[in-house]
């Protein structure tokens, strides 16, 4: 799950370290992660029995919601980077005794598990973070089997964006080089396919059929601790790889201003669902 995509980043353990703070990413469980997660799996649509590969689980969001519906008779298998998002996503399914629940601190692109054995493979706010999105995609798409579907979320074109744009004018002193790397983001492959219909199109074109797109609305209201965590549960918190605490301070104090000199009191964080089936 995540705030800015991989390229802004040439390295994914900035990521990885970024999502392994489990306070500051659970900041964010009511107000973000699981409102958005529970939207994907009520697109996704997991059913009583089947087999599903949650990938870029994070603590669990979607994953637990799945392995609700799956039951016993099905299994629930949640893999991400951070060692501290499963180990808490395990805790979760332990504590609601969801036994056929678990989760792999792994890259999800080299999960050891035989392809295509998979009724249903979800990620949410994930792809985008995968070093290859297309090549990380397609082999997402290889785990499910022949007629299983897989539902992949992003967030739609503006979600979330005066976040990092604050951010990274907050940043300037510190790291003047980022807002010119911020602006190229607009030519990633991410901000080319955020609309709906966009977004159907490469689907299709990474080889799934009966391509639909659910747009789930949603929207956080700043504030002090939501803006804060925003960042630092986040995938936004690695543009602080480097700064020491009180550079730290320094851009959250002038981050907090910013906000507020553009009057910015809520974000929206509307998310696109791609859902398809996999050919037999």
């Amino acid at each position: 799950m995540n705030g800015a995509p991989n390229n802004l980043a040439d390295q994914l353990p900035c990521y990885a370290e970024a999502f392994s703070a489990v306070q500051a990413f659970g900041a964010l469980d009511d107000v973000l992660w699981r409102p958005v997660s529970h939207g994907t799996v009520s697109s996704s649509r997991p059913r009583y029995g089947e087999h599903v590969l949650d990938a870029c689980c994070g603590n669990g969001a979607s994953a637990l919601p799945a392995a609700r519906l799956v039951g016993r008779r099905g299994s629930m298998h949640g893999v991400d980077l951070s060692a501290a998002l499963t180990g808490e996503a395990r805790e979760r399914v332990a504590a609601e005794g969801l036994d056929w629940a678990a989760f792999t601190a792994s890259d999800v692109t080299k999960f050891p598990v035989p392809a295509r054995c998979f009724d249903l493979v979800q990620c949410v706010l994930g792809i985008f973070f995968l070093s290859d999105m297309n090549a990380g995609t397609t082999s997402l798409i290889r785990q499910a089997r022949p007629g299983g579907r897989v539902a992949f979320t992003i967030w739609q074109r503006g979600a979330i964006f005066p976040v990092g744009e604050c951010l990274v004018e907050a940043l300037a002193p510190f790291k003047p080089a980022l807002a010119q790397q911020w602006d190229k983001q607009a030519d990633a492959l991410i901000n080319r396919i955020n609309t709906a219909e966009t977004y159907a199109a490469w689907l299709r074109e990474s080889g799934l059929e009966n391509v639909r797109i659910d747009i789930r609305e949603h929207g956080v209201v700043l504030g002090g601790t939501t803006s804060r965590a925003l960042v630092l549960g986040s995938g936004f918190r690695a543009m602080l790889a480097g700064l020491h605490p009180a550079q730290i301070v320094e851009v959250r104090d002038r981050y907090l201003e910013i906000l507020m000199q553009r009057d910015v009191m809520s974000v929206d964080a509307t998310t696109l669902v791609g859902i398809g089936k996999v050919a037999r």
